[in-house]
């Protein structure tokens, strides 16, 4: 087994795979493009759960989406559920003030209608006073792998639907193997991570590694908030802020990366913004070297060309295109084995990143 903490930009998806043609996607990311390349390349038939944590569209955009208007023929939508539509064998979602009109619920409503899927197939994600088992269905504590959703509450989803907070009942999935685990975070909030460490009486999370909640950004709180959730709540070996180099959220956020590292974890980013490096075509294809995984920044769209301007002058003024999706470290995996779970290539982004921030570069795990 494999989990793969995918580059797709500024957004979230993880794939576990599972072997024998199976897998699991945790989020789907804004554009289906990697996802679909990387269950392709391992030659998925059947997703055994397609989980959402959350409507916004840079975590169920890559799930349904409409297909570019140059394309004429064949089906007018793309994406994970619109691909593989009758082998999700289980799919789960959070009903949150987003649901009901995203692409992504009004595609369930169609797969039912047309008897590709039945009701009995879907999964609130959702827990009352203990963890919801997901994979297997029918698995406990006592199973080897078993992968839960341990939060939000009802009250926690009651309460974000009003205050219409998609983020603040993000569902958050615990992948637990043996004497590991692995974390999903979505986009969760502190109000919620306050519920879960009541219901878990105060004892940390204690995992391998994790997705860091909503990119690194702000939770909803303050610096005692953040200080609180990295000291006291979880106690992760690494931590996955999954962020894209172009976006316009701040993501991730300086005092974040500062208060995980503080805290024990070793900080790892799918890709590199110009808060690390202001010339970050001299990084490609990343910290990491050559990008072994299928991801985002090793599309053909790393560059964006300039906009057209009405007179040459201006035009050969603009000619130099700026930077996109630049890697540091890319797709990031996690190899699931009867030894436990093990970061792939770890201590060579450790490496890389040191050699940027010998050459000139400000890496804010760095600072």
């Amino acid at each position: 087994m494999r989990t793969l903490f995918v580059d797709v930009g500024q957004g979230t998806c993880q794939i576990i795979l599972l072997g024998g043609g199976r897998a699991i996607v945790v989020d789907a990311g804004t554009h289906p493009s990697v996802p679909q390349r990387i269950l392709r390349l391992n030659r998925i038939h059947t997703i055994e759960l397609l989980a959402i944590s959350h409507s916004h569209h840079d975590h169920s955009g890559g799930a349904v989406r409409k297909k570019s208007k140059t394309k004429k023929r064949g089906s007018l939508l793309t994406g994970i559920l619109a691909d593989y539509q009758d082998k999700v064998k289980q799919i789960g979602f959070v009903q949150d003030s987003e649901f009901k009109k995203s692409s992504f619920a009004k595609f369930i409503k169609k797969l039912i209608n047309e008897k590709k899927l039945s009701w009995n197939q879907l999964v609130r994600l959702e827990i009352t006073d203990a963890p919801k088992p997901l994979w297997p269905i029918d698995g406990n504590d006592s199973s080897v792998t078993l992968l839960s959703c341990i939060s939000p509450t009802a009250f926690d989803s009651t309460r974000a639907y009003l205050e219409n907070d998609a983020n603040a009942s993000s569902a958050i999935v615990h992948l637990r193997h043996k004497d590991d685990a692995l974390l999903f975070t979505g986009d969760s909030e502190y109000a919620q991570w306050k519920t879960l460490n009541e219901i878990n009486n105060q004892n940390k999370l204690r995992c391998k590694g994790m997705s860091m909640p909503h990119h690194g950004g702000l939770m909803d709180g303050d610096q005692s908030d953040l200080e609180w959730f990295c000291n006291e709540v979880v106690e992760t070996e690494v931590v996955v802020f999954s962020v894209g180099t172009i976006n316009g959220y701040k993501h991730p956020r300086p005092e974040v990366i500062s208060a995980m590292r503080k805290a024990g974890a070793t900080v790892v980013c799918t890709q590199m913004t110009d808060k690390c490096c202001t010339d970050l075509e001299s990084v490609r294809p990343g910290a990491i070297g050559s990008l072994i995984h299928p991801c985002r920044s090793s599309t053909k769209t790393d560059l964006v060309r300039p906009r057209k301007k009405k007179n040459k002058a201006a035009k050969k003024s603009s000619a130099v295109p700026r930077s996109r999706n630049v890697a540091c470290a890319g797709t990031i995996s996690a190899l699931i084995t009867d030894d436990g779970i093990e970061f792939e290539k770890l201590d060579s982004h450790q490496t890389g990143v040191d050699k940027l921030k010998a050459n000139g570069c400000s890496p804010l795990c760095r600072l």
